[in-house]
């Protein structure tokens, strides 16, 4: 196999449509390619699933379902943005002939939280917040059509430009799983055979242990609870050796991640990280409200770096750049790092005034498990 075109479809148009001009990188599941919409012009991603993903006997039922989920991967990126584009999807012999399934996207140029993180580790929890704001609505879309998507993590996490507009797409929801008529935790119902795939170092109680019940919305609040404490830290929650260590750390009742901020905020976090599903929020849009009201409280603190004073509790250091009222009236906190970065208060959207740059947007609080 060819590390730089390991299907050999470099050079290849699929189904007479679409040019495959270089190979981008491999997945869990598959293989991404870069390619060009012959038709339209438009640069495009290709992701082919690897051949061992259905033995010749399955190929028939494997791709029905494969069809389904593109179809409704379509569905989900016209209902928001916040998705990254399927534009279609099928099954082709390779040029090294190879059986793959593939889906066609619309090409995002950025790089992935992952990555982001890397080159900025740390951020406040309001600069958190305002980055994941995109996530949170995408999630809620998804979860009020009955989908799930199981396993994100900052490398399924794009930061991209659209305009003069920074946001972020959610990536690969190729292992979504449609929850039908099972809205919640206590009626959904985990299928005999059900594929549990995910990454473990985000992996909710639920994914390692089939007998706390179905994943669902409320796996993918879990996540997205691990990805806002890693963004504030900077580092990932739960760490370990392996498949085992990341069990035992998400089954531990007793080690809940904190971001030791503040009480409400902590307690907010504590209900997604439960380890008992149906105890936590039931989806992204019943979390993210209950950040929100837990984040109006915290006291404004002004921009750029500061040490906490005698008078100023520990527990209640953040970073909010004012309290501003709007033209049609509405206040609320201004959130974020850079001046020019748009700042997200309580499902409005304002943009700081310019003024000199923080070096590194305030105090950062930090995550800690409690023990």
């Amino acid at each position: 196999m060819d590390a730089q075109d390991p299907l050999c479809w470099i050079g290849s148009t699929l189904e007479a449509k679409y040019r495959i001009d270089g190979f981008v990188g491999e997945g869990g599941f598959g293989f991404v390619y870069r390619g060009k919409h012959l038709t339209l012009g438009n640069p495009i991603a290709v992701k082919f699933l690897k051949p061992a993903s259905a033995a010749s006997s399955q190929r028939r039922p494997f791709l029905k379902r494969f069809l389904a989920e593109g179809r409704l991967l379509h569905d989900l990126s016209r209902a928001t943005a916040g998705i990254v584009q399927a534009m279609d999807t099928g099954a082709a012999v390779s040029p090294s002939g190879e059986w793959t399934p593939f889906i066609v996207m619309e090409w995002v140029d950025g790089r992935t939280l992952a990555d982001e993180l890397l080159a900025h580790p740390r951020r406040s929890v309001f600069e958190a917040l305002s980055l994941l704001e995109p996530v949170f609505e995408a999630l809620s879309v998804a979860h009020e059509m009955g989908v799930a998507h199981r396993d994100l993590k900052p490398s399924n996490l794009m930061i991209c430009q659209i305009g003069t507009r920074r946001t972020v797409k959610v990536l690969d929801f190729g292992i979504a799983k449609v929850m039908g008529d099972a809205r919640d935790a206590s009626s959904a119902v985990t299928a005999p055979g059900e594929p549990r795939m995910f990454s473990v170092a985000y992996g909710a109680p639920e994914q390692f242990e089939p007998a706390l019940g179905a994943t669902g919305p409320w796996t993918d609040v879990y996540a997205l609870a691990l990805v806002l404490a890693e963004v504030v830290d900077g580092a990932q929650v739960y760490r370990g050796d392996g498949m085992l260590d990341c069990r035992a750390q998400a089954l531990d009742r007793e080690r809940r991640p904190t971001l030791a901020m503040d009480r409400s905020l902590d307690a907010v976090l504590r209900r997604a990280l439960a380890v008992d599903p149906r105890n936590r929020y039931p989806s992204a849009r019943e979390f993210h409200a209950a950040l929100r009201s837990a984040v109006v409280r915290l006291p404004a603190i002004a921009p750029g770096p500061r040490s906490v004073t005698a008078e100023e509790p520990q527990d209640m250091i953040g970073n909010v750049r004012e309290w501003t009222t709007s033209e049609d009236g509405s206040a609320g906190w201004l959130m974020g790092g850079g001046w020019d970065t748009p700042a997200v208060n309580l499902g409005k959207a304002y943009t700081p005034r310019p003024g000199p740059p923080s070096p590194n947007g305030g105090v950062s609080a930090g995550v800690r498990c409690v023990r």
